[in-house]
């Protein structure tokens, strides 16, 4: 599968996110909005030299952002769960 998924942390506080890579481009983020909704951002950048075919299965691209989303759900509910 050419999908990658990093999970990583922004801001100051712990706020998870995941970025999902096509062919080691970067192509989205998807985080939590403060109210908690999911958000999708596309991003544009120079991650990778040369040109890559942002041309890709959407099923497959689907059923990364299902698991990217879930694992967002279960790491921020662990989040939820150690501040208690």
């Amino acid at each position: 599968m050419a999908f990658q998924i990093l999970f990583i942390t922004e801001g100051d506080a712990i706020h998870p996110a995941a970025e999902i890579q096509f062919d080691h481009q970067r192509l989205c983020i998807v985080r939590f909005s403060p109210a908690g909704a999911p958000e999708l951002e596309f991003v544009q950048d120079l991650y990778v030299g040369g040109d890559v075919a942002m041309i890709f299965p959407f099923e497959e691209f689907m059923d990364t952002l299902r698991i990217a989303l879930d694992d967002l759900v279960a790491w921020r509910q662990n989040l939820e769960e150690l501040d208690r």
